[in-house]
């Protein structure tokens, strides 16, 4: 299946596996052949460090929360003929078994309802189960999706603090009416004033909305209409306004238990979220040159402990 046609994509799922595959096939590089793409020898810059954790956590969490959906829905069919078998026996409890005499009404004739054959019970099953079964994977969905938006939020604030960290005078259009005290500009540098004004802003965005944030990343990294990093992928605003607007609707409205009509969790939706990651970080890399180190995308070894070591 191809995703996000209307956009012109032509890409294939599994991302998090093609990466996972590249980290693979990297570090056998590396290890063969002692294979170096970066300078090893040269002290990575605050904001290459965050520019590389960053895109190392997206790749990560992104795949913890597609693994927790596959899980999910790999069983669903087994889990929908639990839940069957479950409500039928439930409701052939509630039509024989004594204690429950009268508890259940017959709603033609208005008398407690009278035992029923077992192909009754398993159609009142299969209604139940399914009624049980599409709430359940509705609030898969809300979860997945409220986990996207987290992260996306995440990166897209990340985003901002790494610009900030490279061209922090990149941000001073935003700040130009920003009030400093007399004694603050006496004893600080204007260096030391800004850093100190874009930590505030910073401050204040991380509380603001996710669009907010794009906002204020696209002001400093200014793409021309319609660029991309990656072939056939568009960042439509709108999209990604409903992709938020669901989560408003999920967290603070009526939208969990329900299907999702602003933002679907499909294949394609949620591929098209993974790419918006990569797009945010394409323009830091476009616009201030920052890279990824493959190293950042190595599994961490852990390191024997002092006890262990003085054991051997």
């Amino acid at each position: 299946m191809k995703y996000r046609s209307g956009h012109g994509l032509s890409v294939q799922p599994g991302l998090s596996f093609a990466l996972h595959s590249y980290r693979r096939a990297w570090t056998k590089e590396q290890n063969c052949h002692g294979v170096r793409p970066v300078d090893i020898d040269r002290q990575m810059t605050e904001a290459e460090t965050l520019f590389n954790q960053t895109f190392a956590r997206w790749l990560r969490v992104g795949a913890m929360i597609t693994n927790f959906r596959n899980t999910f829905t790999a069983v669903a069919t087994s889990t929908s003929t639990h839940l069957e078998k479950q409500a039928a026996e439930l409701f052939r409890s509630l039509h024989e078994e004594p204690q429950w005499k009268g508890l259940l009404v017959d709603i033609k004739t208005e008398e407690p309802a009278t035992a029923k054959s077992p192909s009754a019970y398993q159609k009142l099953g299969k209604v139940g189960a399914k009624v049980i079964f599409d709430s359940s994977y509705a609030s898969l969905d809300a979860a997945v999706l409220v986990f996207y938006h987290s992260l996306l939020d995440g990166m897209a604030l990340d985003c901002c603090r790494i610009t900030a960290l490279h061209a922090p005078q990149d941000w001073e259009q935003d700040l130009k009416n920003s009030q400093v005290s007399l004694l603050e500009s006496k004893s600080k540098s204007y260096d030391e004033l800004l850093r100190a004004k874009i930590e505030e802003r910073l401050e204040r965005l991380e509380r603001e909305s996710l669009l907010t944030k794009l906002d204020r990343l696209f002001a400093r990294c200014n793409p021309s209409a319609n660029w991309s990093p990656m072939a056939g992928y568009e960042f439509v605003r709108k999209d990604i306004e409903l992709f938020d607007d669901q989560r408003h609707e999920i967290v603070h409205g009526e939208a969990l238990g329900k299907t999702l009509t602003l933002f679907e969790v499909s294949e394609e939706n949620l591929f098209y979220v993974q790419q918006t990651g990569m797009y945010l970080l394409g323009l830091v890399n476009h616009k201030y040159g920052l890279k990824v180190d493959p190293r950042f995308l190595q599994p961490q070894r852990p390191q024997p402990s002092p006890d262990a070591t003085h054991r051997g």
